[in-house]
């Protein structure tokens, strides 16, 4: 048994005389075992003998299966209780912000699922509560420190529902129209084989499984690589993407699903005609995910771009809840510091490329 288990750790027995004596360490011979052994260096006085079947029952042993704290774990139902909501003991206050990007992004869902001008606002402006709260969550846990080692993966599933899930059933309430038929269909009313295709919903469809799919293989890339101690990104953010959904589809979304044209003036936007643009512009925006080009945090000096963005956004979300034309304005703002964010990866990939020469073979 090893030492710390209930008995000191023995060192190698010594020789065995022919006549079944041991020889004592200062070369005396020790004592028949049926006359009772002298305490020794080896084996003090006060422990039992080694061999388990000599152990009295009455002898408790360790089991080495189970710890000591294991053994001297209270028992009871407080103990029962302490037991079943340890896990809530182990957050920290940097989880409490990554919970509130979980619980916003659920939110979120249950209002795109409302299917309606309103609920569309108000899921667009939790999401931007989320992107928020996300951005505090690190920054929260380096100053109060954490309890765990398990907080990159709860910001990645919770980054999953609010930064994919969500903005892939935004894509999909508003793109896909019931009333043009299925995206795909093989089999008509008659049940013969007719196979039927509308460009529109398909579309839809391909859009939001990218946005989603992307974004889900980005997050796991994140948690494998520990890109949040690195000083840049690979690859776009899935936060970064959400912006630039939320805009885009609100602005371009088929009136079927907004019950209006949107329009500022004299300018009139066909939006049936720009749908298969936004859904390609998502798509390969959504590629960019899963890229290995480098785009920066936005910490430090850098992070007035961020709360800008974000400003806008919110002041986008607000005009646009009240109906008013002006929201317009600062989501068009917003769309261009977000694709001027999007391009800033691959034009910093080729700068570092061009000044960086290849280590000698």
């Amino acid at each position: 048994m090893n030492a710390g288990e209930g008995e000191p750790e023995r060192g190698a027995e010594p020789p065995t005389e022919p006549d079944g004596s041991k020889n004592a360490p200062n070369g005396e011979e020790a004592s028949n075992s049926n006359e009772g052994s002298q305490p020794t260096a080896d084996e003090p006085a006060s422990s039992p003998s080694s061999d388990p079947a000599s152990v009295p029952a009455s002898v408790p042993t360790s089991d080495p299966s189970i710890s000591q704290g294991e053994e001297a774990r209270p028992k009871g139902p407080i103990a029962a209780i302490k037991t079943f909501l340890r896990t809530f003991t182990y957050i920290s206050a940097g989880d409490l912000f990554t919970l509130a990007n979980g619980i916003l992004g659920i939110g979120a869902v249950t209002y795109i699922l409302d299917n309606n001008r309103t609920g569309f606002g108000v899921a667009a402006g939790l999401l931007l509560l989320a992107i928020f709260a996300d951005g505090l969550d690190g920054a929260v846990a380096r100053r109060f420190g954490t309890k765990h080692h398990y907080g990159i993966y709860l910001d990645s599933i919770a980054d999953t529902v609010s930064f994919c899930l969500a903005p892939a059933a935004l894509i999909y309430m508003l793109f896909y129209d019931p009333s043009r038929g299925p995206a795909i269909d093989l089999i008509n009313d008659d049940l013969a084989f007719e196979p039927r295709f509308d460009l529109h919903n398909a579309m839809a469809v391909i859009t939001a499984l990218m946005v989603g799919v992307m974004g889900m293989l980005r997050l796991a890339r994140f948690s494998l690589k520990k890109e949040d101690v690195r000083p840049h990104f690979a690859g776009l953010p899935t936060p970064a993407m959400a912006l630039l959904v939320i805009p885009l589809v609100l602005l371009w979304a088929p009136s079927v699903h907004l019950e209006a044209t949107v329009t500022d003036g004299e300018l009139e936007f066909d939006v049936g005609a720009t749908s298969l643009l936004v859904c390609l512009t998502l798509i390969l925006c959504s590629m960019l995910m899963v890229t290995e080009l480098p785009y920066p945090k936005l910490r430090g000096r850098f992070a007035i771009v961020g709360l800008i963005v974000l400003a806008l956004a919110a002041v986008g979300v607000t005009l646009f809840l009240i109906e008013h034309s002006w929201y317009l304005a600062p989501w068009f703002a917003m769309l261009g510091l977000q694709f001027a964010y999007t391009i800033m990866g691959p034009v910093v990939t080729l700068r570092y490329l061009r000044k960086v020469a290849l280590p000698p073979e």
